[in-house]
């Protein structure tokens, strides 16, 4: 990545690796970049070029070359997080800094349905006689896989505008993701732990 950063004339005694990581850090770190992912902190800065000075204006500009600890996981990527939210409309998944990761209704396991009177989903797991309820719950540990991300720019107010109008808030965020827990081995942690014990005593 790259961008310029000002040092103040009063800051000219001090060093300014310092002074540069904490400005970038204050514009970056938390926040979205476009097709870039959340940015968590600064790595390191590779380049620095030379300090030029502007017509009326002390201050010294530097164009800075850098690395960012990025937060944008991988189509396909299998990652661990924990239930914050569920509606009909889906499961909201957090992993503690970031909390923009929807399953959609038609991503659960199947069959499953949403229960309105307690506000959770439910796997109807099918056994050889009737099936067994396994039921979601806030704060849960769940494993899902990401199938896609959606970046919105920052400039696409009106896209921000119609995304809230229409309370669709995976959409209202800069960068979100989609994930699945259709598959065996996804969802609840606990919903296999039973299974993986098995496999380690045999």
């Amino acid at each position: 990545m790259k961008d310029t950063v000002k040092v103040q004339p009063w800051q000219f005694g001090m060093d300014f690796q310092k002074v540069f990581k904490k400005e970038l850090n204050r514009r970056y770190a938390n926040h979205v970049v476009h097709e870039v992912g959340l940015c968590v902190c600064l790595h390191d800065i590779l380049a620095c070029g030379e300090g030029n000075l502007a017509p009326g204006d002390g201050g010294s500009y530097f164009r800075l070359t850098f690395r960012f600890v990025v937060f944008r996981p991988m189509v396909d990527e299998v990652i661990d997080g924990r239930i914050k939210s569920m509606s009909s409309d889906g499961v909201i998944v957090s992993v503690e800094f970031f909390d923009s990761i929807v399953i959609p209704p038609d991503c659960m396991q199947r069959p499953s349905r949403f229960d309105q009177s307690r506000q959770c989903w439910i796997w109807e797991y099918p056994l050889e006689e009737g099936q067994v309820d396994m039921v979601m719950e806030i704060d849960d540990p769940i494993r899902v896989r990401i199938t896609t991300e959606t970046f919105i720019e920052e400039g696409g107010k009106e896209d921000l505008k119609q995304a809230e109008a229409n309370n669709s808030t995976n959409d209202a965020v800069p960068y979100s993701l989609t994930a699945t827990i259709g598959t065996p081995g996804l969802g609840l942690l606990d919903w296999w732990k039973t299974n993986e014990a098995e496999e380690e005593e045999s």
